[in-house]
Order: C-alpha cells, then structure tokens, then sequence
C-alpha cells in the first residue's frame, strides 16, 4: 500500500483532496516552527469533518498550534518529520466547560468530546513544551508530608539531595496533549507523545480504546515534570494498550474507575508508579489484565490504591520484570515493587472502598523495598495471591536519606501519608485470603538495619504460604512473623532453625 504521503502529491496544492485524504498545507498551513498553524490545521480538521470524515495528513515540518478539536469519523495521520508542537503562550489555549467534572479547564493540543471513530496515527509528534509553564529550579516548598515520622525526622527530604526533584509550576498550565472526553472507538498507533505539561494523554468515559506502538515520554527535560503521567483512563470501558514505551516523570499507566482493560508489551519508566490502578472516585475498577511489562529505574512497580468508596476486583499482573530505586524529591513511593493499599482520603466518603481478587503472577523484582499490603481494619484486603515471585533487595545510595519508610499518600492524615517503617521482603496487614506460592526473597550482604523478616503478616485472616526460599535479613529476625491473626498454612517450610532463631515466628495467632 502506497503512504499517505504519495497519495496526496505537491503539498502546494490548495484543498487537495483525494481518497478522503485532507492535506494540512493546502489550508494554509506552514510547518516552520514559527507561524501558529493553528486556524491552518483546524480548518483541514472541519473540512474532513464536512465531507462526511477522512484522513487529515500533516507531512513533515513543524507546526505551532494550541486547542484543535478533532471530529468524528476522522484520521490525523502525522507522516515521518512532522511535529505538531503546543504553542508557547497560554492565551492560545482557550478556556472551556470540563464536560466532565464542569467548571473551566484550558484546552491542550488536541481535544475531542462526544466523537467516535477517532484516530491519530504516524510516524510523527505530538509535542507539547512543558518547559514553557515550568521551570527546573528545584523546590519543595509546601508539603504532603510530616517529616518528624519519618526515620530521618527533619533531615527527611534535604535540600542538599534534591537532584531528582519535580520542576516548579510557572505560569498557568495548557491542558493535556491529547485529552478525549465521552469518545467511543479511538485508536493512537506510533505515535511519540512528549513534553506534556500535564498528563499526555488523558481520555474520560471512553469506550473502546486501542493504543498500540506509542513512544510516550519527558525524557527532553529529564523526567522531572509533576503530573505529566503517560496515559490516564478516567472511567473508560474496554481499553487494550500494547507495544508502548512510557518514560515519564509521574506515573506512566493510570486507570480510575475503568473496567475491562488489556495491557501487554510495554516498557515504562518513571520517577513515581509505572501502574496505578485505582484512587479516587466512586466509580468501581474490575477486569484489568497487565502481562509482559518491564518496569525499569522507577519509585514504585506495581500499585493497587483504594482511597475512596469505588471497590476494585479481578486485577491480573503477570510475567513482569520490576527494578525500582530511591528518588530524591517530593515523588510518591519509596521503591516498593508492589504496593497494593487501602486508606481513606475523602473524609465525606460514606465508606471505604474494597480491594479484593488480585493476582500476581510470574514476577522478578529487584528493589531497594519489599512488597506492601496495607488494608484497614475496616476495609481489609481481601484475596490476593501470589505464584512465583522472585525478590531480591538490594542496597540503594539514598537508603540513609529516604530508606526505611511506608509512602501511602495520599490519607486524610497528615502523619500517615509517609511514616517510619521496618522494611520486610514482603509486608501485609488487615489481609484475608492471602496466598503466597512459591516465594524467594533475597537481601544484599549487608541489609540496611532496618530489613526485618522475609515475611512479616499482621491482623490476617486465612493466609497460605506454599513453597518459600528465604531468611531474615538480620540473624536476629525470624524468616516468617506472623503476629495477631487466624488460620495460617505453612507449606514447604523448612522447620528448622538459623543462628539459633525459629525460622518461623508466630505471635497471638490462632490456628
């Protein structure tokens, strides 16, 4: 099949058209950096709309623009060389009714709502120049945070080790480089998406999504962006992501309230959560599948959050590598692999939603932290399970400064969003129906004092451990603690003992 590119000809011509086929130049577009094409670029857009919908082709050059709104029925094909970059000032991004939560939000790049059969697809970019409403002079005024629970207590977060930290807000910010809102049928294929000042992407009440072959990524400003998260779903339905590379300073997947969603094949990259699923809001999260991730250089692997009243179930991960690291800086986590937690946020919620059915499968982890489960004696966690997690921890440069401390922001109390806390291979409290089948867990030869137990069960209901390789990481800590809880299975346990201490320690549990 010929490309785009040859179908259409001289892109001289005006208003040439052909197989449905709308080349931007031939509305006056001029792709050198400096015009704004944006009035050039939305006319092709409303020309493909009228003729009943098409292919709108932008060939190779750059073209300033701010605010497009696509339509239904149509293709913007973006050729090899071509960039459609956000224009730098904020006044030409109009404000607008958020058809979502209401009030005024400015608009980004690209924005559609209530469209269907939307495509954006090519070899070219989607560019949106964070740098022109931020700046990397570093701080960290205000906070999230109460340094004196910390383990470091006031030294917690020094300014002399505030190299990785986000960038300061400049003036107001543009909206998301590609932000859908009520769409159905949207694919993005090959595209790069970079430089967003705000999330990348974000589609709200979507159906039917397919992303396949996206390179998303701050990687021109050294992933040090706050909340330019790759790609968010805000209550969508049936969203299949696949072949995607994300390399962002926030989080790179996110998924709130949405159900029905595939994700495989990709490589993600960030200084705070590479998967979030689930947080705020009402709406539940169900039928989520992840496989063939590789998570590399990032805060935090794998993350599970109920904040809110919207419960979340039948959560897959399978076949995943995960290599985490400390960061500097007021980013969330603390190189947790996996962090699956439930902690009230929304003061006026009437209830606290419920995590239950997630499955972890086929996981190698290397991480300065081990696994949190963190449920709530009124909420817990409930079956989760493991099969053939592999975890080494290892030691981190930055363990004296930010080490040893649980990170579940964030909770409606100040003092447990980020707090002290012994680090076990892998931690759970207020958990029902836990299994763990086939677990290594590996420290460094010199673990950090405070490394604990491999495994370290508080207020459980119903645990299996099934297949287990592993030591505390000090000869004074048992291998397995179990400590006030009912109904525990040991598997495959060795019942012997190391440097005169019980492999297996259990505390006011009852059989």
């Amino acid at each position: 099949m010929a490309p785009l590119w040859g179908l259409v000809g001289c892109a001289g011509l005006s208003g040439l058209r052909r197989a449905g086929v709308i080349e931007v130049r031939g509305y006056g577009a001029k792709g050198d950096g400096v015009t704004n094409d944006t009035s050039a670029l939305q006319a092709a857009l409303n020309a493909c709309a009228k003729q009943g919908g098409g292919t709108v082709l932008v060939g190779p050059g750059t073209y300033v623009a701010a605010g497009l709104i696509m339509h239904s029925h149509t293709t913007l094909h973006l050729a090899a060389g071509a960039t459609i970059c956000g224009s730098r000032r904020i006044e030409d991004y109009p404000e607008y009714e958020d058809p979502i939560k209401g009030g005024k939000r400015r608009r980004g790049l690209i924005s559609a709502t209530g469209a269907g059969y939307l495509s954006i697809e090519g070899q070219g970019t989607l560019d949106g120049q964070s740098m022109a409403s931020r700046t990397l002079d570093f701080s960290h005024a205000g906070s999230d945070f109460d340094a004196a629970v910390t383990r470091q207590g006031a030294a917690f977060m020094s300014e002399k080790l505030f190299v990785d930290g986000p960038s300061k807000k400049g003036p107001p910010r543009p909206g998301n480089v590609i932000y859908f809102a009520n769409c159905h049928n949207v694919r993005l294929r090959d595209i790069t998406v970079r430089n967003s000042p705000t999330w990348h992407i974000h589609m709200a009440r979507c159906q039917r999504v397919w992303v396949t072959g996206l390179d998303v990524n701050s990687r021109d400003v050294q992933l040090k962006i706050p909340n330019d998260d790759g790609m968010d779903f805000t209550d969508c339905e049936s969203v299949r992501i696949s072949e995607c590379h994300v390399e962002t300073g926030d989080d790179c997947l996110v998924f709130f309230g949405s159900r029905g969603v595939t994700v495989n094949n990709c490589w993600l990259k960030t200084r705070s959560t590479a998967v979030r699923v689930g947080y705020d809001g009402s709406a539940p999260m169900r039928s989520c599948y992840f496989s063939n991730l590789v998570i590399k250089d990032s805060n935090r692997g794998l993350g599970v959050f109920s904040r809110s009243a919207g419960d979340i179930e039948d959560i897959v991960f399978r076949d995943c590598s995960i290599e985490t690291r400390l960061f500097s800086g007021r980013w969330w986590g603390k190189g947790e692999p996996i962090h699956v937690s439930c902690a009230r946020w929304e003061q006026a919620a009437a209830r606290l939603g419920r995590i239950r059915g997630v499955r972890f499968e086929n996981i190698v982890a290397r991480s300065p932290a081990g696994v949190v489960i963190w449920g709530q004696k009124d909420s817990p966690i409930e079956d989760v399970q493991f099969r053939d997690l592999d975890l080494q921890i290892q030691p981190d440069p930055l363990n004296d400064q930010y080490g040893g401390n649980f990170d579940l922001r964030l909770t409606d109390q100040l003092r447990t969003n980020l707090f002290k806390h012994d680090i076990a291979g892998v931690f759970a409290r207020h958990v029902h129906d836990l299994h763990l089948r086939d677990l290594r867990v590996r420290w460094p030869s010199a673990p950090a004092d405070f490394c604990t137990s491999a495994v370290q069960i508080e207020d459980f209901k119903r645990i299996v451990i099934d297949g287990f390789e592993g030591l505390g990481a000090q000869s004074h800590h048992p291998s397995i603690r179990l400590t006030r809880g009912e109904g525990a299975r040991l598997l495959n346990v060795l019942p012997h003992q190391e440097n005169g201490l019980n492999v297996v320690d259990v505390i006011d549990c009852e059989s």
